[in-house]
């Protein structure tokens, strides 16, 4: 590396950037290492005096720097638990594709400190995203200038096949105006201006409609009722329950409004107030472990569906049956009644 002209009016940058780069509360650094860093990294010569008198600069500056046997920063933008939490849910984040999710991955890891970074490889995804749509991050930007700007936008928006690809439900686009982006059990939604709701990671071709207008409007009636999002407290309902107490943490995890109401051996009583279909799907999934007392209808709804399903595996013979019951026993698999 060439000598760099001026370069000692730029001491106090470059040691700066070592700083951030090698050191943090649990790492330090001494002046010999920082001389030798300046030497190896920017081709600088400098004195260990001059170390303490640009950091001095520094500190005077406003930045948080201290020296206990060795000098570390403690103002970093991030630290390293704050940047291995966003790393960690950017891993386990389903709607982003692997490409971006390793480029993200990247970006952040250079805030990290050295000692971070080198243990990075020690994250990795339970599974790898199926996601497709490669368009999600631009996507989002258009959104967000939509909101801000007051402006509508038209987008494909699309369904997986057995293809495992992204189809166009229509060949017409679709015409919103956005007002709002949640999170919902861990997808990205859109929130129209008439409170229709589009996955975002199913959106593809978006563009912006340059001129303003203020009227709500929602092109292509086709109905998508399976992605609605529970978005408006007028559609909930007080739900009653019974639940074992096994399940305490999912019922903590999925409700917002809701108490408990009793408690009788090995299983307690909610009332909660929920969408009555994010109820029945949340119910199917605790099968036996759940208990609706009310309202009826949904009550009703979970019996008929339950009776369907056992009607599909009505060709097992009883002798069969019992064998399945009692290997699902052994294995752990049946709950007890």
């Amino acid at each position: 590396m060439s000598k760099i002209k001026n370069h000692k009016k730029l001491i106090p940058l470059y040691i700066l950037n070592i700083l951030r780069k090698y050191t943090d509360q649990n790492h330090h650094i001494r002046q010999k290492d920082i001389v030798q860093l300046l030497k190896d990294s920017f081709n600088i010569d400098c004195e260990r005096k001059s170390i303490a008198r640009n950091i001095n600069y520094l500190i005077d500056a406003g930045f948080d720097i201290r020296n206990e046997k060795g000098y570390y920063i403690v103002d970093q933008q991030f630290n390293d638990c704050e940047i291995s939490l966003i790393i960690n849910n950017i891993l386990y984040a389903k709607y982003i594709p692997k490409i971006h999710r390793n480029s993200l991955i990247d970006k952040l890891s250079s805030l990290a400190s050295k000692s971070f970074q080198s243990h990075l490889n020690h994250s990795k995804p339970i599974k790898n995203s199926y996601c497709q749509n490669k368009q999600i991050f631009y996507t989002i930007e258009i959104l967000n200038q939509a909101i801000m700007e007051k402006k509508k936008v038209k987008f494909h928006y699309n369904s997986y096949k057995c293809d495992k690809k992204l189809h166009p439900l229509t060949e017409e686009k679709y015409t919103i105006m956005p007002y709002q982006i949640i999170m919902s059990n861990g997808w990205p939604y859109v929130i129209s201006s008439n409170n229709l709701s589009f996955r975002i990671d199913h959106i593809t071709n978006i563009e912006l409609i340059e001129q303003k207008n203020k009227e709500n409007i929602y092109s292509n009636t086709v109905s998508y009722s399976h992605e609605n999002l529970n978005t408006n407290s007028k559609n909930n309902e007080v739900v009653k329950f019974r639940a074992k107490k096994s399940i305490i943490n999912d019922i903590v995890d999925q409700f917002d409004n809701f108490e408990f109401t009793g408690e009788y051996n090995d299983y307690c009583y909610v009332k909660a107030n929920i969408d009555i279909n994010t109820m029945f799907y949340w119910s199917l999934q605790h099968g036996a472990d759940i208990k609706i007392i009310s309202p009826s209808i949904l009550k009703h709804k979970i019996k008929y569906t339950a009776q369907r399903v056992a009607n599909q595996y009505k060709e097992y013979d009883k002798t069969t049956s019992a064998l399945i019951l009692n290997s699902l026993k052994k294995l752990r698999l049946y709950p007890n009644s």
